[in-house]
């Protein structure tokens, strides 16, 4: 029996890995499987294979893995952001990326990457910049998926999401790493070893200004104000409760609605299970309170949340009238027996297409998307609107 030092350990989890890459990728990246294949293929060697100086031994060989990032020195200019346009092709072979911003997120947010990529000429000539979006993966990913793929089956606007394998973020990443940033230093996150690990996925570009940004007119035109009412019904049988605080007791965040020319785009999409029965059992009852007030065609406390919300939200600009709050809690209305009548088929579609998404790229592991997946809970929202 003998010693196995750092330098052999290192080659011995180099070689096995690169065996490895071809055909299991997640094995070639655990430590724990990298360990008890080197002690099977190493049985001589007593001390040094265990798991704390296998994960040593991977890390040397991911940060030898990614170069020194050298910021590009070119700036995009951020004014032809604005001219941008939704980009719908998420294949990553052929967008031709020619500027990178990155839009800050909120506490605890890593923000997101606007790509805007190279497209032919219009009728006139101009050369207008289609626009997606790169974020960094987190273990919610899944569940924004989820409620984005439910929202579409609600004849509602919003991302459609492209998960990337780690492989596939880490190479479209290199690509990117001259391409012009519409700030100095502003990306240089994306190309560290700890954004290059987690992996991410692409997802569509939605235009319009954020709701205290909107032209007033815009918002209440008949389309945004049934946008409102649905994406309220979808909101409380997911428990999104990052949007309109319809059945909550927070403030709200009128930034995750987008107000276009034509409609609403609804983004940062959520599903948020309850899996304790006591809490679940009062959201639902709220969601039944909502559902039959929404139903009797007067306007109750829940409605006079949501006129209070647009009205606090846009410094009193959007201060809809009780015509127009009907029209909203309407829409609601048909949407809760839409969902109360065909939750399973859209839930279980969207579910479907969701975990086909990132099991085709590797993208999550089966438990996390099993969670995520649940459908016991919104289902459970989405029966108690039948009033």
């Amino acid at each position: 029996m003998t010693t196995v030092s750092e330098e052999q350990l290192l080659e011995a989890v180099k070689a096995l890995r690169i065996t490895l890459m071809t055909f299991d990728e997640d094995s070639a990246n655990n430590p724990k499987e990298l360990t008890t294949r080197l002690k099977d293929d190493h049985p001589m060697w007593k001390k040094g294979i265990d798991v704390e100086a296998v994960s040593k031994a991977l890390q040397k060989i991911k940060d030898a893995e990614i170069p020194e990032y050298v910021a590009p020195t070119e700036l995009y200019p951020l004014e032809l952001l604005w001219k941008g346009r939704a980009l719908l092709e998420l294949n990553l072979e052929t967008l031709d990326v020619v500027g990178i911003h990155h839009a800050q997120g909120g506490l605890g947010s890593k923000g997101s990457y606007i790509l805007a990529c190279r497209t032919s000429p219009d009728s006139a000539g101009e050369s207008i910049p289609g626009l997606v979006v790169l974020k960094e993966s987190n273990p919610s990913f899944p569940a924004e998926v989820f409620a984005s793929n439910v929202l579409r089956r609600m004849s509602l606007a919003a991302p459609r999401f492209r998960p990337l394998s780690l492989k596939e973020f880490q190479t479209f990443t290199w690509k990117l790493r001259s391409v012009p940033v519409t700030i100095p230093g502003t990306c240089g996150a994306l190309h560290r070893s700890r954004a290059q690990e987690s992996g991410g996925v692409l997802m569509e570009f939605l235009e319009g200004k954020q709701l205290p940004e909107c032209d007033p007119k815009g918002f209440t035109d008949e389309k945004s104000l049934r946008d409102l009412g649905r994406c309220m019904a979808v909101d409380i049988a997911l428990n999104c409760l990052d949007r309109t605080p319809i059945v909550w007791e927070n403030k709200g965040n009128p930034t995750n609605i987008l107000v276009s020319d034509h409609g609403l785009n609804i983004i940062d999409n959520t599903y948020n299970r309850i899996g304790n029965k006591e809490l679940a059992k009062k959201h639902i009852d709220k969601v039944r309170s909502c559902a039959e007030e929404a139903k009797s065609g007067k306007i109750g406390p829940h409605a006079e949340t949501v006129r209070a919300f647009l009205s606090s939200s846009t410094d009193s600009r959007v201060n809809v009238s009780d015509e127009q709050l009907l029209k909203v809690m309407n829409a609601l209305h048909e949407a809760c027996e839409e969902l109360a009548a065909n939750h399973a088929e859209v839930f279980e579609a969207a579910a479907k297409e969701t975990r086909q998404a990132f099991e085709k790229v590797k993208a999550s592991s089966k438990l996390l998307l099993d969670e995520c997946l649940n459908l016991d809970f919104c289902s459970e929202c989405a029966r108690a609107m039948k009033v």
